[in-house]
């Protein structure tokens, strides 16, 4: 897709989306927001942050991510391990 399709496709100029891409201008939340919105483009979340955050903030927001994930695995595990219920002792031999 090229600037002035996805540019159109947002509703925005294509000169300011070309600023955008090239680091001249800050987007928008408007244009954050629409980008999100639209699952048809094949952008990972990273690549949606090189995008649009100047590239210390992404950096940042990119560890601050993955330590998030990280966390919320933790907590998936121990939520996993408190359903799971431990074996009962055996009572064979306690007669």
């Amino acid at each position: 897709m090229s600037l002035r399709e996805l540019a159109a496709d947002l509703g925005v100029s294509h000169v300011y989306l070309g600023n955008v891409v090239r680091g001249q201008r800050a987007a928008s939340a408007k244009l954050k927001i629409k980008i999100w919105g639209r699952q048809k483009y094949d952008l990972t979340r990273e690549q949606m942050l090189e995008l649009l955050l100047p590239d210390d903030i992404a950096d940042e927001f990119h560890a601050f991510e993955i330590e998030r994930g990280k966390a919320r695995a933790q907590k998936a595990i121990a939520k996993s391990a408190k359903k799971t219920p431990e074996p009962k002792p055996s009572t064979e031999g306690d007669e």
